[in-house]
């Protein structure tokens, strides 16, 4: 901390759109600058929070969540992490005094207390830091202790389609999840409008990804993919991507080859609680609207990719790559190059270009027919089965083996120990059923929105346990 930037405060109001924050008797310390701009600060003390929703869906939320019709709490402790200019705010109000203390950790704790439940508040700390354009990538997080609900956490991020957020992480089990009280466009805007153009803040769009990864029956995946990016907003410096923390990358490189700085979340591993799954990429030179980029990307780790069963491997259509974290608002060109072992068929989004067996190798290429939101893949011992919904062709890629959960239901029922016929529970008994019954979906949906997009649908199963928490995320 900066011990020239401590001071004693009474009544001072910092104000972000309807979120009025009171200093109303304590202590406030800054950090020390970076890159000349002061971004955290430390307060103890007295303090009040107010918010008025504003409309009553999030009326609704905060009454559930609170029991308040208005936000109102005391708070007793606060750190404020900020690249919109909150030193100078507080500046205006406060006298500093001579010194202050220069060992006070409390704001790196807390910091850590943040990244420790996966939250990326960091990245985005030092993306506003480095941008040249810092009214456009404002960022304010308010993090307060309050006596009823612990740690609230009140954020503004201007470059998110409803900049204002308010809610506090909590305990679901083994881990912690973040509860949204409230979410809500500044300045009185409606999230109609906030949403009318999702991308409209963004401040790079992603045009294609070119990936190409090598797995194994190691459930590895090795990767090179190359970013095509559109700026939207000149003078960023730092880029932030999602990509699953337990692929480590080793090298990210810009269109020139020239290596670039990064920074990754911790690696997640087995732990429950996520670190957060992110890359902040610092780039050589600032960002210039209407002048693509492209950077290069090599990474690769364990447990992005599932073993489901003997021999049967499922990856998710999201954090194999790196992403823009919004990434479903947005859609982009895929070219997939994937190198698998020869015993094992592999599917993945996109129509199929090619396929060849190079030694113990099977190599398969893949393009998207149309722009998409996200790509996946899956590889094992299948039974492929045809059919057709008018001029769309449907391949079905059954595994021939249960997943492990399936299989040891299988051997409770052979068992004996529970009652009752099941048959076989490998998704190749299904096989042509399902291909009979995702053809009637692509008829019945097409009778309602018009034609298929696609010519060609493939399918996979999921693993029972991933299909389930997909239903409770949902």
């Amino acid at each position: 901390m900066d011990p020239a930037k401590s001071a004693h405060t009474e009544n001072v109001e910092i104000v972000r759109d309807r979120v009025h924050i009171t200093l109303l008797d304590g202590a406030i310390q800054f950090a020390q600058p970076v890159n000349g701009v002061t971004f955290g600060a430390a307060f103890h003390g007295k303090g009040r929070v107010q918010v008025d929703p504003p409309n009553p869906i999030e009326a609704q939320q905060l009454k559930l969540f609170t029991n308040q019709d208005k936000l109102d709490m005391l708070f007793t402790d606060a750190t404020f992490s900020f690249t919109d200019g909150l030193a100078e705010d507080v500046g205006k109000q406060v006298k500093w005094q001579a010194s202050g203390p220069a060992n006070d950790d409390f704001y790196a704790k807390r910091q850590k207390d943040r990244e420790d439940l996966g939250e990326s508040a960091l990245p985005r700390l030092l993306q506003g830091i480095l941008s040249a354009d810092r009214a456009h990538t404002a960022f304010f997080l308010a993090d307060l202790k309050t006596a009823n609900k612990g740690w609230v956490e009140f954020e503004f991020d201007a470059l998110g389609p409803e900049e204002m957020s308010i809610g506090r992480w909590v305990d679901v089990g083994p881990v912690k999840n973040h509860d949204i009280w409230m979410s809500f466009p500044a300045d009185g805007h409606t999230s109609a409008e906030a949403w009318q153009d999702p991308q409209a803040k963004e401040d790079f769009s992603i045009r294609a990804h070119h990936i190409n990864a090598a797995v194994t029956s190691g459930a590895e995946l090795q990767a090179t993919a190359r970013v095509e990016i559109d700026p939207r907003l000149s003078g960023q410096s730092v880029l932030i991507f999602g990509l699953d923390s337990n692929l480590r990358v080793d090298s990210i490189k810009d269109a020139q080859g020239s290596a670039l700085s990064f920074y990754q979340s911790r690696e997640n591993k087995d732990r429950y609680q996520s670190y957060g799954n992110y890359v902040a990429v610092v780039l050589a030179q600032a960002l210039q609207r209407g002048t693509p980029q492209s950077l290069e990307f090599h990474y690769g780790g364990k447990r992005a990719i599932r073993k489901a069963g003997n021999g049967n491997y499922f990856c998710e259509s999201s954090g194999w790559y790196p992403e823009r974290p919004n990434n479903f608002s947005a859609r982009a060109d895929f070219a997939l190059t994937f190198h698998s072992p020869k015993n094992s068929l592999l599917v993945a989004t996109g129509e199929k270009t090619s396929e060849t067996v190079d030694g113990n190798t099977r190599v398969t290429t893949w393009k998207s027919e149309i722009p998409l939101a996200v790509a996946g893949f899956a590889y094992g011992d299948y039974k492929v089965v045809n059919d057709k919904a008018g001029e769309v062709a449907v391949d079905i890629y059954a595994n021939k083996e249960p997943d492990d959960l399936m299989a040891q239901i299988q051997r409770i029922f052979e068992s004996g120990a529970v009652q009752g016929a099941v048959g076989t529970l490998t998704p190749a008994a299904m096989a042509k059923t399902m291909g009979q019954e995702m053809a009637n979906t692509i008829r019945l949906f097409s009778s309602f929105y018009g034609p298929y997009p696609y010519k060609h649908l493939a399918v996979t199963s999921l693993p029972l346990v991933i299909r389930m928490v997909r239903v409770g995320q949902a």
